[in-house]
């Protein structure tokens, strides 16, 4: 396809020539060079990165605060409150005295001697007995999810209270745990 064009002089009323050459409208064909085969390059050599990627400063170290007599003693205090609480709630067990598997007769005793830990350790204001009140609380957890699975007790809004309790009673020394430390003894 071609198109006519008219000098710029044409367009301005000068006196043009007659005689106006086509222009193509496509791009020029361009072919490649004659030079068969074509010519290897060297592979660029590659160099190990200098650079090293920003890297993040260290976190501060996380400050655990030590946890004195006194919380230990408050925490001893919290754990028989809340055990009061859940034993309180709890009705007479259904029809006469049903027998309670093995596993049971286990979880209670640990839960009546971890409870005799917690209250002794927490006199004396020892850490350990964030320990002792962990498996207090996990063992009543047990014992209070499988009561009504094994006819003990049926489920009515008690359990949800004494679940809350145990929850509460294993939630309260693992939190304590984890956010505190050790003291030192030399004072």
């Amino acid at each position: 396809m071609t198109a006519i064009v008219e000098p710029q002089s044409a367009q301005a009323g000068e006196n043009a020539p007659e005689a106006v050459r086509p222009v193509p409208l496509s791009p020029p064909v361009t072919r490649p060079s004659p030079a068969w085969p074509p010519v290897a390059r060297p592979a660029p050599e590659r160099r190990p990165v200098t650079q090293a990627a920003p890297v993040r400063p260290p976190a501060p170290p996380r400050v655990r605060r030590v946890l004195s007599t006194r919380g230990v003693r408050l925490f001893g205090a919290a754990m028989i409150a809340l055990y009061a609480l859940g034993v309180a709630v709890q009705p007479a067990p259904n029809g006469p005295q049903p027998v309670a598997p093995w596993w049971a007769d286990g979880l209670n005793t640990v839960t009546f001697f971890g409870l005799l830990t917690v209250f002794a350790g927490s006199i004396v204001g020892r850490r350990w007995s964030l320990w002792t009140g962990l498996v207090t609380g996990g063992s009543l957890l047990a014992l209070s999810a499988s009561c009504p699975a094994e006819g003990h007790h049926e489920i009515a809004a008690w359990w949800f209270v004494q679940m809350a309790v145990a929850v509460a009673m294993t939630v309260l020394p693992a939190t304590l745990l984890r956010r505190t430390q050790a003291g030192s003894r030399a004072g």
